[in-house]
């Protein structure tokens, strides 16, 4: 009986002990509060100017203005569909789409690369389980 008093009075001590708070735990310093928010509107500003274009029709105009072809493969021009089958399930996907001849260039890329990237990642995998 006197250890469950005990367990009690100090349960009930802690408790109050955190329970007292003062008004200067809410105090807003509100010059402080202008300047961060002051800096937080600048970057707003200048995120919300757009400075630049990231779409592929831009970029082919540039590349079209300058009597260049557009020839790398970027993130634009991945399919993700068959990005999937080469990550998830490569020999199926081989059938569904490496050798399909109703696919393009860019889903057959996709398939290899998704393929690549799963063989990196199971290597990646393979070496830290060993370790």
């Amino acid at each position: 009986m006197k250890k469950i008093i005990l367990a009690l009075s100090i349960c009930f001590m802690a408790s109050w002990s955190m329970a007292t708070t003062t008004a200067s735990d809410f105090m807003l310093d509100e010059q402080t509060y202008q300047s961060e928010m002051a800096a937080l509107d600048q970057l707003e500003q200048e995120l919300s100017t757009p400075t630049f274009s990231t779409t592929s029709s831009s970029s082919a105009m540039v590349f079209a203005q300058h009597g260049l072809q557009q020839s790398a493969f970027g993130l634009d021009d991945m399919e993700w569909g068959p990005f999937a089958w080469g990550f998830c399930c490569w020999p199926v996907g081989f059938f569904v789409v490496a050798i399909n001849s109703n696919k393009s260039k860019n889903e057959k890329l996709s398939f290899w690369i998704g393929t690549a990237v799963s063989v990196v990642f199971s290597a990646i995998g393979s070496l830290s389980a060993g370790s």
